[in-house]
Formats: structure tokens, C-alpha cells, sequence
């Protein structure tokens, strides 16, 4: 996963617009059993964006922007040349304003849609992805609390830009299946050599590809209208150079003249099942062997067959990378994830944390009291497992100061350390007062935790509430912490 420190200046302004225009109320209504279909509608008709995709998942609704580039950088350009250095990465992530202007427009349009439905939403998902290159997406997490808040002026528009979520992210499902989509939109046009010689390994034979859907390829000299449909398409990795993806087609065409009466392999309008292994070479992936999901039986009728047991653990589909795939967020989740970005972003702006560390990084995050053992800290003897907030402090001093990467003699000496405590403490006050912006209770306590230690400080929430009122001053706090076992 990619993530950005600090938001580019054009992604800055789009979040800027989105608490202007996410202020606006729309009083039309969008019923439950319509709302995917009237926001893909709305999408269409009003700013002729007619490929994103929509789900909903319990209380989260996500909405999918594929683009052909997100960047102003060519990196189809770059990667061909890919022996000239790249000087700035950060320069090569800059938005295009084409990219951000279609962005803009879905999100205005998903914000008149959740606002007024009687569906009941609380977050709102929008990924926009790079499509044809990097596979790069940036995702935006919204919480429709904030919205409403916005629009009645109860938070300003900067606070609400901060409580957005954004991020960069690498969907490798995205590039994984490029080949495969683009092989089924050339059957419909390109003859059977040019298809091998572009898809598929060098030296590929009839026998290595798979003589069944190499007789498929053959065929389309014998068909006109060719169509292909791509309904459903995921993909995993099955070892370091090699990459499955499963795909499912339906085919429709008519035969040519001549052949009117022949018996295809795969008859017009059939949905067809293929696993195809993608190798990598010449710098990008090409399909060394299909395996299809169908075969002739001794009458020559189409059977199906179920998943290759050769392919042992890789029979789980449902597991498998989609390029839209959406999970229902959660609230303290959502928390965890804008902490964490607005703690680092108050980090990078301080010249004193500037000064005294060559990297300083909080990272929050929130543990569920049913999670794994080993995910928790362990709290006192007798006490339950509870839910919790744990932030996670990576740091390293600078050259020629006390290195924080070499552990102290004791957990307890890291937390001591006057530059440390300057840290936590802008991030503890964070914490707290954006906890209590949103009413935010379900929670017992805060564990901090430096990966170059084996203990654990833990705070409790009371104690963080008097923190927030300014009862109980910072070292005091450390007073009444424990070291967890």
C-alpha cells in the first residue's frame, strides 16, 4: 500500500470543493431498490461518466471511478524507459485535472444521492483507479455524520475536509487482469495468430495453451459479429512469477455463411469458465496456459467441470482480487484511520518534532476485544478483554542524538524521554478531542506500543478524559499508566 503524507495541492482543493458542494441539499428522493441504479444513472446523465460501479455493504455504500490515467505522468512511457532514475517520486504523483475533475463530479453526485435516500448509510467509499498502468488507486472515506454536520455549519469546512480519509493504494488485481480482459475484447476482431503472438508466451504451443480453447481461437474464422462479455474477473498470486486469473465469459455470435451448420465448441449466448496462468516476460504478464471450466464429452455436448484440484488451495474463489471490491466500514475503524493521518500531518508540520527526529510516524489503530490474542495487549489479571485504541509510535532520532531504533534499558525509560513525551502528547490530545467530537464512548482504554520494545503502556479512559479537560497535565497521565504483560 502507498500511502501520501501530505496531500497533493490538487487533491488539497478537491476535498476543499467536496465540503462546498457536499453542503448542498437535494430534495429529491432516491428509494432503497433504486439507489445504485439512480446514482450510476445520475453519474451518466449529468456528467456522461457511464463506468462506475456501485455496492453496498451493510451501512457503507462504495462507489468505483476507473480511469485511464490518474496522474499527469505517462508511466507507460516511464516503465518502458525504465533505466533512467527517477529523481522525485513524489512529483510523479500528481493528480491530473482531468482525473480529479471526474472525481469531483462522482462524489457530488453520491453526495445528493446518500443525502437524500431512505436507505440507511453511515460511510460513503469512492475509489478512483489507474486503470491502464499502475493499478494505483486514491480512495476517499467519508462519514455521512460529517456531512450532515457541514451542511448545517455545526463543523467548518476545513475540519471537515481533515475527517475525510484519503489514501493511495496499489490494486494489483487491476494489472493481474489486463491480459485477459483485453485478450476477449481482440477475439472479437483480430485473427488467431496475431491473438497468440500478442497474449501469450513466446513458443507457445497448441498442447501447452490448452487444445480445447486453442480450438476456440481457431473458430473465430468461422464467426462474424463476435462478442465477448466479461462478467465476472479475480485474480491471486500462485508464486512469485506466475499469477492466476479466473475469468467469466459469455460469447455471442453468428456464423458465417459456410458455416451455418457447424457445431461449435462453445455455442453462442454460453457462459464460459477459464483459469488462465499468466507468466511474466518482456516486462509485462502473457498467458502461458488456459484451463477451462468445460469440456466434450463422448456425445460432444458441454459439460462443465468444477475447479482444478491441481490448483489445491487456490480453489477458493470468493478470496481472490476483484478491481472493485468493498467492505462495510466501521466507526471506530474510520477513527483510527483519520488519526492517524491527522497526528502525522501535525508531525510534519512541527518544526520542533522536525528537529529532534529524522522520521516521526503515529499509527492508530483499533482492537476488538473477540480479535486475536496476539493482536491485543495483555491487561491486568482478572480483567476481560475490552475494546481498545492502540497507538503505535515509529520513530528514529536524529543524527547524534540518543538513537530510539537501540532499546533503552527499559519500555518505561522510551516513554520517559522528554522528546517522546512531546510526541504522544500532541498525539493523545488529537485523540481525545476528536473521540469526543464524535460522542465516541465504546472504548476502555489506549495502549502505546513501540515495536522496539516488548511492553506496553496502557492509559485509561477516564484518566485520557481528564487529560481533555485539563485536570490531569501530561505527566501525571504517565502516572497513572501501567505497563502492560
Amino acid at each position: 500500500m502507498i500511502r501520501v503524507s501530505k496531500p497533493s495541492r490538487s487533491l488539497a482543493l478537491l476535498l476543499l470543493l467536496a465540503s462546498i458542494t457536499l453542503s448542498a441539499c437535494s430534495h429529491h428522493t432516491y428509494p432503497e431498490e433504486r439507489l445504485v441504479q439512480d446514482l450510476r444513472d445520475l453519474c451518466f446523465k449529468e456528467y456522461g461518466i457511464e463506468n462506475i460501479e456501485v455496492k453496498i455493504q451493510g451501512k457503507t455504500i462504495g462507489v468505483h471511478l476507473p480511469l485511464k490515467q490518474l496522474f499527469t505522468t505517462d508511466f507507460s512511457k516511464l516503465m518502458e524507459n525504465g533505466s533512467t532514475p527517477v529523481q522525485n517520486l513524489e512529483s510523479l504523483m500528481q493528480f491530473s485535472p482531468e482525473a480529479m475533475e471526474r472525481v469531483e463530479n462522482v462524489l457530488f453526485a453520491t453526495s445528493r444521492v446518500i443525502l437524500s435516500t431512505d436507505k440507511e448509510l453511515d460511510f460513503y467509499v469512492l475509489t478512483a483507479t489507474d486503470t491502464e498502468v499502475t493499478g494505483i488507486q486514491l480512495v476517499l472515506i467519508g462519514y455521512l455524520g460529517d456531512l450532515r454536520r457541514v451542511r448545517f455549519w455545526d463543523i467548518s469546512r476545513d475540519e471537515y475536509r481533515k475527517r475525510i480519509v484519503n489514501d493511495l493504494r496499489i490494486n494489483r488485481g487491476v494489472i493481474w487482469k489486463k491480459p485477459v480482459i483485453a485478450l476477449f475484447k481482440d477475439m472479437e476482431t483480430k485473427s488467431t495468430q496475431d491473438l497468440i503472438d500478442t497474449y501469450f508466451t513466446t513458443k507457445s504451443t497448441p498442447q501447452e495453451i490448452s487444445p480445447l480453447f486453442y480450438s476456440e481461437l481457431l473458430e473465430l474464422a468461422y464467426k462474424k459479429d463476435v462478442r465477448y462479455e466479461v462478467l465476472e474477473v479475480k485474480s491471486t498470486s500462485l508464486k512469485d512469477d506466475e499469477i492466476v486469473v479466473y475469468a467469466k465469459v459469455r460469447s455471442t455470435f453468428q456464423p458465417i455463411t459456410e458455416y451455418l451448420d457447424y457445431d461449435f465448441l462453445v455455442p453462442s449466448g454460453y457462459e464460459a469458465e477459464y483459469i488462465f496462468i499468466l507468466e511474466h516476460q518482456e516486462n509485462k504478464y502473457k498467458i502461458a496456459r488456459v484451463i477451462p471450466f468445460h469440456f466434450i464429452d463422448d456425445s460432444e455436448k458441454m459439460e462443465r467441470v468444477e475447479f482444478p484440484e491441481e490448483l489445491g488451495l487456490y480453489r477458493n474463489i470468493d478470496t481472490w482480487l476483484e478491481e472493485f471490491t468493498l467492505e462495510e466500514v466501521s466507526l471506530p475503524q474510520f477513527l483510527a484511520e483519520q488519526l492517524t493521518r491527522r497526528v502525522n500531518q501535525l508531525l510534519l508540520d512541527d518544526q520542533r518534532v522536525a528537529g529532534l527526529f529524522s522520521q516521526a510516524r503515529i499509527e492508530f489503530s483499533h482492537v476488538g476485544k473477540d480479535e486475536p490474542k496476539q493482536e491485543k495487549a495483555e491487561v491486568k489479571e482478572g480483567e476481560p478483554p475490552a475494546d481498545h485504541f492502540r497507538l503505535m509510535l515509529l520513530f528514529s532520532s536524529r543524527s547524534g542524538a540518543e538513537s530510539a531504533a537501540t532499546p533503552p534499558p527499559t519500555a518505561q525509560d522510551v516513554f520517559e524521554r522528554e522528546d517522546v513525551r512531546y510526541v504522544l502528547d500532541k498525539a493523545l490530545k488529537e485523540f481525545v478531542t476528536v473521540i469526543r467530537s464524535y460522542r465516541f464512548e465504546d472504548y476502555e482504554y489506549v495502549d502505546i506500543f513501540s515495536p522496539t520494545e516488548s511492553q506496553i503502556l496502557v492509559l485509561g479512559k477516564q484518566q485520557l478524559e481528564l487529560y481533555r479537560q485539563k485536570k490531569l497535565p501530561l505527566i501525571d497521565l504517565f502516572n497513572t499508566a501501567y505497563k502492560a504483560l
